[in-house]
């Protein structure tokens, strides 16, 4: 059962709902069946997790009780995930009395259990310019722990625990109507993207002198990351550099989309001007990508028949025409410009040069803003004599 449990956590992680909701089912079966109690309450919560997921509706008494079990147990991770997930499906007093557990259990514990904590804090705030600056503070602890990650796959994976204080800051800078606000919680979201580190030695001196010492391997590290995460991770974007770098991309116009409460927005850069643009449903633009990436497969396939093919190339067309309107359609402020895309992670694998309102435009796709100007930034280190 504790194979099954973990195979669930992992397909939920990976978006397999269905997986995750069947494998949790079995393994809190045979938990309840041999005694193990807090066992069976960590299984329940995966199964309610899957569930509401899928649009379900768990029960919020036995959820809580789960959630006590765990809090009980120790097993504060799992615990705030339980107060976390009830709070979401209450409202009113039993919302309140949800985070306010969250913010007990998960205050005590390891760094990605207190960001948690921070998050439910922000939840709790009555006052917005609060919630804000709550967020803020979640995001900088979660960050200064992730610069301080060597291995790259990790510190991706790990940046998973920033979705939703990210979302969140996403959320109440909508709610503030600035699209200035806008771009930078967005891109804030995105600022654990994965740059690759340089092999140089370090500009810090302090981090040179200790590297030169005998026994000061924890003293580095701790400098190291101070130094990395405020290099890497914690420097906002600046509009003066931003713009400067797309007029060197030949006066360029920066699209940034992003999802959020089902739609898809955008944000677009041009002649030192930020705009937001509530573009289209995001069930529309995730089931035209869907049919592309169907369409694209079918095509590279070898056995396909003339019949198969035609079809193939007549869903892809279709796709691809409604995804261009749908992303640029009523960007009219980019047209004829070159482009520089940061899309969310879902439509990372479009063709984005197939659309037909970028064919015959220089295009530029990056994970976040910070990575396309790190790149335009980053100067190539010869050998000494080449």
């Amino acid at each position: 059962p504790e194979a099954r449990l973990l195979v669930a956590q992992a397909a939920g992680t990976l978006g397999r709902h269905v997986a995750a909701r069947d494998q949790a089912r079995r393994a809190r079966t045979t938990f309840e069946s041999q005694g193990r109690t807090t066992w069976a309450a960590a299984a329940a919560l995966a199964v309610a997790q899957a569930s509401v997921a899928l649009g379900g509706h768990p029960r919020r008494g036995s959820l809580q009780d789960h959630a006590e079990v765990l809090a009980t147990a120790g097993w504060r991770a799992e615990a705030v995930e339980a107060f976390l997930l009830l709070a979401r499906l209450s409202g009113g007093a039993t919302r309140a009395a949800a985070l306010r557990r969250a913010v007990r259990v998960a205050g005590r514990g390891p760094v990605l259990v207190r960001a948690r904590a921070w998050y439910a804090r922000a939840l709790l705030a009555t006052d917005p310019g609060a919630a804000r600056a709550l967020v803020r503070r979640g995001l900088r602890q979660l960050d200064e722990h992730l610069a301080g990650v060597g291995a790259d796959e990790l510190r991706a994976g790990l940046a998973r625990h920033r979705q939703d204080l990210a979302g969140l800051g996403v959320d109440l800078a909508l709610a503030r109507r600035s699209p200035a606000a806008v771009f930078g919680a967005v891109e804030q979201a995105r600022a654990t993207v994965v740059v690759p580190d340089l092999v140089r030695p370090p500009s810090d001196p302090h981090l040179v002198s200790l590297l030169n010492r005998r026994g000061s391997a924890g003293s580095a590290r701790e400098r190291s990351r101070i130094v990395r995460g405020s290099m890497r991770l914690l420097q906002p974007v600046r509009a003066p550099a931003l713009d400067a770098a797309l007029r060197e991309a030949g006066h360029a116009a920066l699209v940034v989309w992003f999802f959020r409460s089902g739609r898809l927005h955008a944000l677009t850069r041009v002649a030192g001007r930020t705009r937001l643009t509530d573009l289209a449903d995001e069930s529309l633009v995730r089931s035209c990508t869907d049919r592309t990436s169907f369409a694209a497969h079918r095509l590279s396939s070898a056995d396909g028949s003339e019949a198969r093919d035609g079809a193939a190339r007549a869903l892809l067309a279709g796709a691809v025409a409604l995804l261009s309107s749908a992303l640029l359609g009523r960007l009219t402020e980019v047209a004829e410009r070159p482009l520089v895309l940061v899309p969310p992670a879902a439509l990372h694998a479009l063709p984005f040069a197939e659309l037909p309102a970028v064919a015959g435009r220089s295009v530029s796709v990056s994970a976040s803003v910070r990575q396309w100007l790190f790149a335009r930034q980053t100067v190539s280190i010869e050998p000494d004599g080449a």
